[in-house]
């Protein structure tokens, strides 16, 4: 159960009795030469050890320990980094030890979910002559909340600076990652509805509509809500769900998963900024001079 998971730590559905599996393993990559790329990594290892998530460093591996390598990609649209853990690198990548498939059937909220929410809204709302807002909050650092086993943390061993750490937490890279925060998120999801709070959920963003104006002061912010987002935020402060300001969001249109959605009008389409990069993908692929178009074909 989730609540079990919390109290001992997530185990990620690996097989580990494998006979052919090394007791120990490094397949750490090179650390990368970029010189933001390393002051990043540096960084990001001492916020991770600030908040309990990695343990203090040592010089050298016990039995049972498993180095998945790390990299410092850029984040979309140039906004800073992100570290990204490989589980899947290698002839005994961690990855392989938990079975396929569990990425994949994990249920989202998806557009069609949040269409369904603004036609009952909207209904409401033309029956009482009343606006809509659409708000959207979302959790902060959303895996990295949940602990992972004891006996699977051995075998998240992290690599930085050239020492050694024991990463305890859910990472981004793991097969079953997006699994264990689904399960995790449709508890807490359930429990808003029996409070009376509708909305959707896409992994870490949750979604929802309110009429204009019926809005609640929500006192660690100091402003005023819409008044199913503020309900939102004190059940995540509740349960000790971390969040942050500038991520809880409300107005006409607000973008969702990607999409641009207009509750009043009852239209999702992507912005304009998408559409144009769409449109010179096409002329791209259209153009028969383009050594991509042949490269594609």
């Amino acid at each position: 159960s989730v609540v079990r998971g919390l109290r001992e730590g997530f185990w990620p559905w690996a097989e580990t009795n494998n006979e052919e599996w090394p007791t120990t393993w490094e397949e750490s990559f090179n650390e990368p030469k970029e010189e933001e790329s390393r002051l990043f990594l540096t960084e990001q290892c001492k916020d991770e050890m600030r908040q309990g998530r990695y343990s203090d460093a040592f010089h050298t591996l016990d039995d049972g320990m498993v180095v998945m390598p790390i990299h410092v990609v850029p984040k979309p649209n140039g906004n800073g980094l992100r570290l990204i853990n490989n589980h899947s690198a290698g002839e005994y990548a961690l990855n392989t030890l938990i079975p396929k498939g569990l990425q994949q059937d994990v249920p989202l909220d998806g557009i069609p979910t949040f269409g369904d929410l603004m036609l009952r809204w909207h209904e409401r709302g033309i029956y009482e002559g009343r606006q809509l807002v659409m708000w959207k909050s979302d959790v902060s650092q959303a895996y990295r909340r949940l602990p992972m086993s004891p006996y699977w943390q051995i075998k998240q061993i992290a690599k930085i600076d050239g020492l050694y750490h024991v990463d305890r937490c859910n990472v981004f890279g793991g097969r079953s990652s997006g699994r264990i925060w689904a399960a995790f998120m449709c508890l807490v999801n359930w429990i808003a509805s029996q409070r009376g709070i509708d909305h959707v959920n896409y992994v870490d963003d949750c979604a929802g509509l309110d009429f204009v104006g019926n809005t609640e002061y929500y006192e660690p912010y100091g402003v005023d809500l819409p008044a199913g987002q503020a309900k939102l935020l004190r059940l995540w402060d509740e349960i000790g769900l971390p969040h942050e300001h500038r991520k809880q969001l409300s107005g006409d249109v607000l973008p969702y998963i990607g999409f641009e959605c207009d509750p009043n009008q009852l239209r999702v389409s992507i912005s304009r900024e998408r559409r144009i990069k769409l449109l010179d993908a096409i002329d791209t692929f259209l153009d028969t001079r383009s050594t991509h178009r042949r490269k594609t074909l």
